[in-house]
């Protein structure tokens, strides 16, 4: 399996949906998709979703680390004992008006706002994945992001912004810098050495221990955006890392 089986796969998905309710939806649709088309070439493929798999992190300016257990969105099992993960992503902008499909069921999906967020668990994703492939039995594992929102398409890495170093519009650096403080209302506290909020006093989200990981990655990732569907007056787009 490589990006171009991928590429065929989403290809035909997007003949018969052209949009998900959700990403459990998307991911649920496209692991029928895989194993239909794995299975009607052999019977030794098997798909599983949410398969639980330790990963280590390392926190931030520190070298503590930890396990943590985390769910891989989908996991093809091969017949020789190998394995591939693929990790999703689906995020969306609100549609100018409900979009109903041939089916007759209504989609009208969610504005995903924090795209700082967003574009962060992508490098997160990765990073797992690059752990995953050390292991005897994964070979590669790929990460795949779907989304009708411009903005991650459409503004690279810039240092003006909080999550400057996590854009997507043309590359992930292999050293995680972390995020950018200038931009957000905040205020510094010398003891601490931490920012915090200057209208309620708490500490900035991004040191919660799911974003205050250092997650550097084992080389740079082109990002290259392509055509999903269009859907009322919005393009659905996405890009796949393969990662070995």
């Amino acid at each position: 399996m490589n990006k171009s089986y991928l590429f065929k796969c989403l290809k035909v998905l997007s003949e018969e949906r052209k949009i998900f309710h959700s990403e459990d939806d998307f991911n649920h649709a496209f692991a029928m998709e895989i194993d239909r088309t794995l299975n009607r070439e052999s019977k030794k493929y098997s798909v599983r979703l949410e398969t639980p798999i330790d990963i280590i992190y390392k926190k931030r300016g520190t070298n503590l680390e930890y396990n943590y257990t985390a769910y891989i969105d989908m996991l093809i099992v091969v017949g020789n004992g190998d394995w591939i993960p693929i990790e999703i992503k689906y995020k969306t902008k609100n549609l100018d008006s409900a979009f109903v499909d041939h089916f007759k069921v209504e989609f009208n999906p969610k504005n995903h706002s924090a795209n700082d967020v967003s574009r962060y668990e992508i490098r997160k994703d990765i990073y797992r994945l690059e752990q995953l492939t050390g292991l005897q039995k994964v070979k590669k594992g790929f990460s795949i992001f779907l989304t009708n929102e411009p903005n991650y398409w459409n503004y690279d890495i810039n240092p003006s912004f909080m999550d400057g170093h996590y854009r997507l519009a043309k590359r992930i650096q292999k050293k995680d810098k972390g995020w950018i403080y200038n931009s957000v209302e905040k205020y510094y506290d010398k003891k601490s050495g931490r920012y915090y909020s200057k209208t309620n006093g708490k500490l900035h989200f991004t040191y919660s221990a799911a974003y205050d990981l250092q997650l550097d990655v084992k080389r740079d990732y082109e990002v290259h955006w392509h055509h999903y569907s269009d859907v009322s007056t919005t393009e659905f787009k996405f890009t796949i890392f393969e990662i070995s």
